[in-house]
């Protein structure tokens, strides 16, 4: 869409949304495993870093860009406060909760529904 807004002259300042880190306590939220022991944490990004940025970081930045348009008109602008690996997301989550989660990767959102544990049982996770 902005390559078109480009193309046509329109003055286009395109900020690229991270994904918010509060979707850790919803559309991502580690599974629990059925021992209850452990968490799993499972990202349809596979070995990728993923940016992350929380919501409340946003409005300062935003807010910037906004205020100088002649600096950010033309360009494309990609926010994040952090890119992290699945497995690097699992290590920050065991260490500030003191729980233990592990990395599932999955390479799309389709094979979220059906995630395998360490035990080799089934549990579920919501994905969007």
């Amino acid at each position: 869409m902005e390559e078109y807004f480009w193309a046509a002259g329109v003055p286009t300042m395109t900020i690229r949304m991270p994904c918010y880190f509060e979707n850790f306590l919803s559309v991502f939220r580690p599974q629990k495993t059925w021992e209850g022991d452990a968490y799993i944490l499972a990202l349809p990004v596979e070995d990728t870093p993923m940016v992350g940025m929380a919501v409340e970081d946003l409005r300062p930045v935003v807010l910037g860009l906004l205020k100088s348009p002649e600096e950010w008109i033309g360009r494309a602008t990609g926010l994040s406060t952090d890119k992290l690996t699945v497995t690097e997301y699992a290590a920050a989550f065991s260490q500030h909760t003191g729980r233990t989660a592990e990395a599932t990767k999955i390479s799309g959102v389709g094979e979220a529904a059906s995630l395998k544990p360490r035990n080799g049982l089934t549990c579920s996770a919501s994905m969007p």
